[in-house]
């Protein structure tokens, strides 16, 4: 069934950016993490961390050991992993190994130089079958540059606009998520919608960003972005799920040794709650900082168990909130707060046949 999903993904939202930095995230929405867990799954990779998303290097590594071990996968299911390779080839030419590298022409295919500009268009129309009035359209266009510093570190930013009608209910249970970021602007009554759900289409804004820095074979990686992160093991994490709209944060990660890996993220959740909902007494709304720390532990190859912890917090400043080494519940009972923390212990085996 995973398989069928990847290609329908590849059919009908194809990436058409065009980019060499290598450094970049690859979005946690990707078919190529499909195909990770596959290959994960057959035995071709192992240890990886559930702290995503990866840059498009890590990925396009991962991919390229997968491939080298083709008795362990289908026909069907190695020619889709050929795809997924052959699209990242695409989308970043600069990746080692990959025979456009050598060629400055495809290293800046939208504008020939050390920044790249460029813009990219998606759109998608949703019917609910059982009741035709739900239905749902996004349409999105997106202003980017991109480029490279050195050896070790790549920025991306685009900013762009919606046209949408937003219909949850024309979506499956649970696979509904908002894509636009602030509010909506309509053309009609009422003037503006906080949730785009009005039976009329509204315009609507897109801001991203990500400056990545990764050392030491990419065991050592720093990066302050705007984008959807996706923490732990499994689809709709507690920790930090990829169907939550992205934040600005600061993420640090450090594979310290083969079986052992440290992450962690700090940021701005921004004003999600608006202030006319919010008692006098309620002190909700200051709450707008997020932390998040997870140990990962992968002793064997088919074994894996991590620890992690969390906080959304901002009514006062802790230093101790901002350790990448410090658990957040830890710190807090220290200190005897109430503020809002989450503990999580994880454990994944793959029986390989």
């Amino acid at each position: 069934m995973k398989i069928l999903r990847v290609l329908f993904l590849l059919l009908v939202f194809p990436v058409p950016v065009l980019m060499a930095d290598l450094h970049l995230s690859v979005d946690v929405n990707d078919p190529a993490y499909m195909i990770l867990e596959m290959a994960e799954i057959k035995g071709a990779i192992y240890s990886l961390s559930r702290v995503k998303p990866y840059t498009a290097e890590t990925i396009y590594s991962l991919l390229s050991r997968a491939q080298s071990k083709q008795g362990l996968f289908s026909a069907d299911e190695s020619a889709i992993l050929g795809r997924i390779i052959q699209d990242l080839e695409e989308r970043f030419p600069g990746l080692p190994g990959n025979p456009a590298a050598t060629d400055p022409v495809q290293l800046n295919p939208v504008y020939p130089g050390p920044v790249r500009l460029g813009f990219w268009e998606e759109s998608l129309f949703q019917i609910n079958a059982n009741n035709p009035k739900n239905w749902h359209m996004y349409n999105a266009l997106r202003f980017f540059m991109a480029g490279d510093v050195g050896d070790f570190l790549s920025w991306y930013g685009n900013v762009g606009f919606t046209y949408d009608k937003v219909g949850p209910d024309s979506f499956a249970p649970y696979s509904f998520t908002k894509e636009w970021d602030g509010f909506h602007i309509g053309f009609g009554e009422p003037r503006y919608s906080m949730d785009g759900v009005e039976p009329i289409p509204y315009l609507s804004f897109i801001l991203e960003n990500e400056i990545t820095a990764e050392f030491f074979e990419n065991s050592l990686t720093f990066k302050f972005a705007r984008y959807r992160r996706d923490w732990s093991i499994g689809d709709g994490s507690l920790l930090l799920s990829k169907t939550a709209r992205p934040f600005e944060g600061f993420d640090f990660s450090a594979r310290l040794a083969d079986w052992i890996s440290l992450s962690y993220t700090v940021g701005s959740l921004g004003n999600w709650m608006e202030e006319n909902q919010i008692d006098s007494d309620d002190d909700l709304s200051s709450q707008k900082m997020f932390t998040a720390q997870i140990l990962e532990f992968f002793p064997f190859t088919w074994l894996s168990f991590s620890a992690a912890s969390s906080a959304v917090w901002g009514k006062r400043f802790e230093l101790g909130y901002l350790s990448p080494l410090m658990y957040t519940l830890l710190h807090q009972n220290l200190h005897g707060d109430m503020d809002n923390v989450m503990l999580e212990l994880e454990a994944e085996a793959f029986l390989l046949g």
